[in-house]
C-alpha cells in the first residue's frame, strides 16, 4: 500500500506550514475498508455484517517512508463482505476525516470469512522516491 494523502491532510499540512495554523495529529487511527477506488476526496466504506475500522500504529518515519509495526485485526464478518477496492487511514473510530486513502487493482480483494488482517510492514505511507 503505498500513500495518497487525502485532500483534508494536504489541507492541514498546507495551512500548518505556509499560513502558521497549528495542527494537532490524533492521537489514535484507525484502518478502514473501501467499497470502490478512493480518489482523494470520495470514497465509499464497508457497513454491516460485523465491519469495523481496525486500530492502526505506525513506527517513526525512516527514509521519507513508515510502516504499521503490527498486525491490523479487522472483525470476523457475519456474512460475505464485498470484495475490498481501497483501503483507508482515518483519524476517528467511525466518521472522522480520511488521512490517506488508496485503491487497489481490480477485481479488489475478496476478504475471507476468516477475516481480514494486514501484516505488520504491510501498510507503508511515505513519499514517492
Amino acid at each position: 500500500m503505498s500513500s495518497n494523502e487525502s485532500a483534508y491532510l494536504v489541507g492541514k499540512m498546507l495551512d500548518n506550514n505556509l499560513a502558521g495554523i497549528p495542527y494537532t495529529p490524533p492521537t489514535q487511527l484507525w484502518m478502514a475498508l473501501l467499497t470502490t477506488q478512493p480518489t482523494n476526496t470520495t470514497y465509499s466504506e464497508f457497513s454491516g455484517f460485523n465491519y469495523g475500522r481496525a486500530v492502526v500504529t505506525f513506527d517513526p518515519q525512516a527514509g521519507y517512508k513508515t510502516s504499521n509495526n503490527a498486525d491490523v485485526n479487522f472483525p470476523i464478518p457475519s456474512q460475505q463482505w464485498q470484495n475490498i477496492k481501497g483501503f483507508g487511514i482515518f483519524d476517528a473510530q467511525t466518521g472522522g476525516n480520511p488521512l490517506y486513502l488508496v485503491g487497489v487493482d481490480d477485481p479488489g480483494i475478496a476478504p475471507p470469512l476468516s477475516g481480514v488482517t494486514l501484516t505488520t510492514g504491510s501498510v507503508v505511507i511515505g513519499a514517492l522516491t
